[in-house]
């Protein structure tokens, strides 16, 4: 509306508008098709790319001073309210599943997983992004938010989340990136000691779960024996991984490599067929767990090429923002927040459903808006 009023289109003349809008054509021309052969499942598939209009949404709001400081005071109450309930409904499930409902649906229900991602991005959104007076206590606060991912079950989320350290340790606030990993040894340590001189049951747990998690991420085969009460199944996920995304790559290469099986097939149907044939209609996933492959799958290399491009682009933005000279830290701290969620994406179900999918556009939309808009009280300066 706001377009119309002012003439103004909400796209900008750069590459990561441009590969998001070819992106969204290809899959509106691909969808136009699909619809009559599958109905209502292709439009339901077609979300994973319709979401990408939230990007233009938010890359408007952006550029407006008052709605960007607005829409990022909303980003960081979410950032300290979400990792705060999602600990408070594992500890007291029951309340939240069965009297915190209306007409029997739970109001508030995390899916595991994105829970993790949206920590991970939280930590480093109230680190960087929150205004530098609250500094004395978001710092610590990001820090305890890293230190609960290295320490969960979910191992898309802890890739991301070190993926971002890393990025911050070439950063001009590397000190961010100390403090957070030295939490991390130090809880490493204090487990340790704990496990080795105290006998803890509890800290050996989970000392051996973290050792067994991180040694998981690179057994592809799932071939690795895991002991831990956490860690057991995580050979079976990469087999469970490894096996949906070469029979969802070889049926589209088989069938239709450049444009896709379509919105509405079901990606899911060859790889049941071998991993587990009883499944039947018990199994309801669509995705295949990976980003990368289920726009593959349901678009070719058409489709997979400019969203490649759009992972770059991306990339390179968050390069720039590394390397500027620039003293305030807000901008880096969302394009590391839409890192987070998209390496996460690489590994689970994430952009293909609302949840995960309007976090990252809408947050990488703020990021690329915020390039030619004027400072604004939201922004944290770099420590001295």
């Amino acid at each position: 509306w706001q377009g119309a009023r002012s003439k103004q289109l909400p796209a900008r003349k750069d590459a990561l508008n441009v590969c998001i809008l070819i992106w969204i054509l290809i899959g509106s021309s691909r969808i136009a098709m699909d619809v009559r052969a599958y109905g209502a499942l292709a439009l339901r598939d077609f979300a994973t790319v319709y979401y990408a209009l939230f990007f233009f949404i938010a890359q408007r709001l952006a550029a407006d001073p008052v709605a960007r400081v607005v829409v990022v005071r909303f980003l960081i109450a979410g950032s300290l309210l979400q990792p705060l309930v999602y600990a408070l409904s594992e500890i007291f499930p029951g309340f939240f599943l069965e009297a915190l409902v209306l007409r029997g649906a739970p109001l508030i229900y995390f899916k595991g997983d994105l829970a993790l991602t949206f920590t991970a991005a939280s930590s480093t959104l109230i680190a960087l992004v929150a205004p530098v007076r609250w500094r004395r206590w978001s710092w610590p606060a990001a820090s305890i938010g890293i230190l609960a991912v290295i320490g969960s079950e979910n191992r898309a989320s802890m890739v991301a989340a070190l993926s971002a350290l890393i990025w911050l340790a070439f950063s001009r606030v590397r000190r961010l990136a100390a403090l957070q990993l030295s939490t991390v040894i130090i809880a490493l340590i204090c487990t340790l000691a704990l496990t080795v001189l105290a006998d803890s049951r509890w800290a050996g747990k989970k000392l051996g779960g973290v050792t067994e998690r991180l040694a998981s991420i690179s057994d592809f085969a799932g071939q690795g024996a895991y002991q831990s009460d956490e860690s057991y199944m995580k050979g079976d996920n990469n087999r469970f991984r490894s096996l949906w995304w070469t029979e969802v790559v070889a049926e589209a290469v088989r069938e239709s490599p450049w444009f896709g099986l379509g919105f509405g097939h079901d990606l899911a149907r060859e790889f049941l067929r071998i991993y587990s044939p009883g499944a039947g209609e018990g199994f309801s996933a669509r995705s295949p767990h990976s980003i990368i492959v289920t726009v593959f799958g349901r678009m070719g290399l058409i489709g997979v090429l400019p969203f490649v491009a759009i992972c770059i682009a991306l990339m390179v933005r968050l390069i720039s923002t590394l390397r500027s000279n620039e003293t305030e830290t807000a901008r880096l701290g969302l394009w590391l927040a839409a890192w987070i969620i998209l390496i996460s994406s690489l590994f689970g179900v994430v952009l293909e459903g609302p949840m995960g999918a309007v976090l990252f556009w809408s947050v990488a939309g703020i990021a690329n808006g915020w390039r030619e808009a004027p400072e604004s009280s939201a922004a944290s300066p770099l420590p001295r």
